[in-house]
């Protein structure tokens, strides 16, 4: 799991979160989770592979438990370079990507999406979608056992 925007690699144990109370487990040691995760308006973004994909994502199941902070997660990989994030994206053997989104979640449920452009954290201008135009592809979930964000 990668803790800020340049990639740098928060330390682990390995094992698989896929729920509020294991990434809580997890960052137990994380000065700014312990600090921010009970107050409001406080801001956790995933920089980690499909974690926002779906209703039932790790991003969705973190703004659930901890109904006072926004979640932000991907929908695709996150690829990066030595400036930091180079985009969210999948790509196939002949070089295609299929861009992904980033979701922004409150209370389990998806509020809102940017594109693959937009780095979370920086000003957000032109890069907003409509939750209601996101291919099927990147909500559903199918491989991780989804059907569709609660709207």
């Amino acid at each position: 799991m990668r803790e800020d925007r340049n990639g740098k690699i928060t330390e682990g144990n390995n094992s698989k979160i896929d729920s509020a109370k294991k990434f809580d487990e997890v960052f137990k040691g994380n000065k700014k989770w312990n600090e921010g995760k009970y107050q409001k308006g406080f801001e956790l973004i995933l920089y980690s592979c499909n974690t926002g994909k779906g209703e039932k994502s790790l991003a969705s199941k973190i703004s659930e438990e901890y109904s006072d902070i926004t979640v932000i997660a991907p929908t695709r990989q996150v690829h990066f370079s030595e400036k930091g994030i180079s985009g969210v994206y999948t790509e196939d053997k002949k070089g295609n990507k299929d861009f992904g989104y980033w979701v922004v979640f409150q209370n389990g449920k998806a509020v809102e999406a940017y594109d693959s452009n937009w780095i979370p954290g920086t000003p957000s201008n032109g890069h907003k979608i409509n939750l209601n135009e996101i291919p099927k592809g990147h909500i559903d979930g199918i491989d991780i056992g989804e059907k569709e964000y609660k709207k």
